[in-house]
């Protein structure tokens, strides 16, 4: 229970520092001078949705577990 717990709280860190990334990139963007970043949102973007299916698994198995 400790193990699935500890992963629950990485994923919450790493997608917040993700989430950081995203918004760093879209404040840098200057699309009339030709600074995008679509490409690295896009994946970042990606990642942050498969990071919070992954804690959302590993919570309703902690459930099952506490049951």
């Amino acid at each position: 229970m400790d193990d699935l717990t500890t992963q629950i709280e990485y994923l919450r860190r790493e997608r917040a520092a993700v989430q950081a990334r995203i918004k760093e990139l879209l404040l840098a963007e200057d699309p009339g001078r030709g600074v995008v970043f679509h490409e690295e949102i896009f994946r970042l973007q990606q990642d942050s949705l498969r990071m919070e299916t992954e804690i959302q698994i590993l919570q309703a198995r902690l459930r099952r577990e506490s049951c």
